[in-house]
């Protein structure tokens, strides 16, 4: 995951002569373009979240989270809220770990970031997905708006 975050922040697939991360990753590593991002993210998350990667390898004792949990959990987790967010990402399957976050992250379910907490705050949409989107944590972009491609626009 390192190697990955170095290779995309430093663009070094244009050593190799491409233009593109994708086009590099499909033919020099066997691997999507969206691997080497998410592989790189992983390795921001774990370098803002230590506890994060001992969870990742279940060095902290418990079982290893895949690498997708440990992503979503690194979406919405700060320092005080990773202890239960790596609770549920254990407890829980992926899609019950993706539908948590997306409450946590578009409803601001809580003011400490804690799923399931009690403690509410209202405010919008767009101010609910600030106070979880950090800049720069887990490679998420603050203030855009990313669409899925589909096959008819591909």
């Amino acid at each position: 995951a390192r190697a990955c975050a170095l290779f995309v922040r430093e663009r070094l697939f244009t050593a190799f002569g491409f233009a593109r991360l994708d086009d590099c990753a499909r033919e020099r590593l066997g691997r999507s373009g969206r691997w080497v991002r998410d592989q790189a993210a992983l390795a921001d998350a774990i370098e803002r979240l230590p506890p994060l990667g001992a969870a990742l390898s279940g060095a902290d004792g418990g079982e290893p989270l895949g690498t997708v949990a440990a992503l979503l959990v690194a979406r919405v987790a700060e320092g005080e809220s990773l202890p239960g967010w790596l609770r549920l990402a254990r407890s829980s399957t992926v899609r019950e770990l993706r539908a948590a976050v997306a409450r946590a992250r578009e409803a601001s379910a809580s003011a400490d970031g804690w799923p399931g907490s009690s403690r509410t705050r209202s405010c919008s949409a767009a101010a609910s997905r600030s106070a979880f989107m950090k800049p720069g944590a887990a490679g998420i972009v603050t203030g855009t708006s990313r669409t899925m491609r589909t096959s008819a626009n591909r």
